[in-house]
């Protein structure tokens, strides 16, 4: 395509002048580009794309759109633009077609939970026969191919680049995992969605977003206003769903709320999964879930209300979600033939690995081993949070480093300790800054009846140190630990 013909597309009306390139490609990462690309460059959290211009023309960019005042580069053509993030949302979404606007568009947002109600939305659609594809945190699905990715709602170049595999792979849906950061950065910038789930809404990145009405107020973006879905699905449980519900009467709320349309009657949880009988507009549903937790009892009913709000069956939308075995890295068990229960989930805050510890405590005849660690580059008040909740509802915590980034793993591991000792929990605290020997150590303690959390990093599989990224799937080193056959 050629340029002039894609900012026109894009609805951008600068005037770069000289040549009129043709564009094989829109990226916002340098190290993605090639030979005719565009590159847009802006300022983000943590680096300032400008950097890195000369590098994309080196690489092939035949043009750059940026902001501020810039020399043109040699080589490549120099776009302004005002706005380089939404400038690159608009720019991805021309050169792709627009194939949001050829997706029935599903976002679910909230913070914990997004990533298994997405699984189970998409599968509802494709039981009710809706080709439907899938971006979120562990996977992007095209076509029925599962494909890993890297971030909750990726750059909006990449989502796009997405959004157009699954229209050419005969997709009529999508389901998007939808992150308060990618709202607020523009990343899902002119998408319309059909239809948002509100899951949650619990202190997470408070390093990015001043306090929690504010980290409330990008969030309901998805649910109030311009940019707001045309149906929308919300927790009644939840303080903040409760607010939305307010502001949208003609929401479908689920929850255990009295006058919650799709509202559990009864919620039962065991080792075998999660049993929920819920009443619904259609009628009463029962779904036996082989996801483990009773808190996957309200991403149940957050799909089941979405599947009534669109008209589907409500004996379709059980068999889907019964359907839906194992969410990678979301309380995923291992079994390597142990007389224990051994799991690994995503865990990664205070409230989640409260709830992970509260939902494996109901299912632990003896001892509850924890282990775990926080990310570093983060907000740092993971790590009271994490800490607290390993000391008071564990039986033996069991700290190591979990992708330290660019900070101390040793620092780290010393503020989580200096949370669990004062929180006076009575968890027996043990520490082993190598990850491997800390799975090591909790699977030779365990014992038949116990149950051995792996907690922080679910389907990843790299440890982050540095800029160095590692091969580490704590699904393979459980497996291998438990089998007796370490690296």
């Amino acid at each position: 395509m050629k340029l002039s013909k894609l900012l026109k597309a894009a609805g951008i009306e600068a005037k770069p002048g000289g040549a009129d390139p043709n564009i094989t490609a829109v990226v916002e990462d340098s190290r993605r580009v090639s030979k005719g690309a565009l590159f847009v460059a802006y300022k983000g959290v943590h680096d300032d794309g400008g950097r890195y211009i000369k590098a994309a023309v080196a690489k092939g960019a035949v043009a750059v759109a940026a902001e501020g005042k810039r020399t043109p580069p040699a080589g490549a053509v120099l776009v302004p633009v005002k706005n380089g993030r939404h400038a690159a949302a608009d720019l991805a979404r021309a050169f792709h077609g627009n194939p949001g606007a050829k997706l029935r568009l599903a976002a679910v947002t909230g913070t914990k939970g997004k990533t298994t109600t997405t699984f189970l939305v998409r599968a509802v659609a494709e039981a009710a026969g809706e080709a439907t594809g899938l971006s979120g945190t562990v996977a992007t699905v095209v076509g029925g191919e599962l494909r890993l990715s890297t971030l909750t709602t990726p750059g909006a170049s990449d989502l796009q680049a997405s959004l157009a595999a699954m229209v050419a792979a005969g997709a009529k849906a999508a389901v998007v995992e939808v992150s308060s950061h990618a709202i607020d950065q523009g990343r899902v910038a002119g998408l319309s969605f059909d239809s948002a789930i509100f899951t949650n809404l619990y202190p997470d990145h408070l390093d990015y977003h001043r306090d929690m009405e504010s980290y409330f107020a990008v969030k309901s973006r998805l649910f109030v206003g311009d940019e707001a879905a045309r149906d929308v699905v919300v927790n009644a449980d939840d303080a903040y769903g409760r607010k939305l519900l307010l502001a949208r009467p003609d929401a479908m709320s689920f929850g255990e709320w009295a006058e919650a349309p799709v509202r559990a009657e009864r919620i039962e949880a065991d080792a075998r999964g999660v049993r929920v009988v819920m009443t619904t507009p259609a009628g009463r549903l029962t779904v036996d879930s082989p996801l483990l937790g009773r808190y996957n009892a309200w991403n149940l009913m957050a799909a089941a209300a979405w599947g009534l709000k669109r008209g589907f069956e409500l004996p379709v939308i059980g068999r889907a979600l019964e359907s839906v075995k194992v969410v990678p890295g979301r309380m995923e068990r291992v079994d390597a033939g142990q007389e224990y229960l051994a799991v690994v989930d995503f865990s990664h805050t205070g409230p989640a690995l409260e709830a992970a510890l509260k939902a494996l405590r109901a299912l632990t005849r003896s001892r509850l081993i924890v282990v775990f660690g926080c990310g570093g580059d983060r907000d740092p008040d993971r790590r009271r949070t994490m800490g607290e909740a390993a000391a008071k509802l564990a039986d033996v915590a069991i700290i190591t480093s979990d992708n330290p980034r660019d900070e101390d793993p040793l620092k780290i591991i010393a503020s989580i300790e200096r949370a669990a000792r004062s929180a006076h929990g009575p968890a027996c605290r043990m520490v082993f800054p190598d990850r491997t020997a800390a799975i090591g150590e909790a699977v030779k303690m365990a014992d038949k009846g116990d149950v051995v959390l792996v907690a922080g990093k679910g389907h990843e599989t790299v440890q982050i140190v540095g800029a160095k990224r590692i091969p580490f799937d704590d699904r393979e080193v459980l497996k291998r630990a438990i089998a007796g056959k370490p690296e």
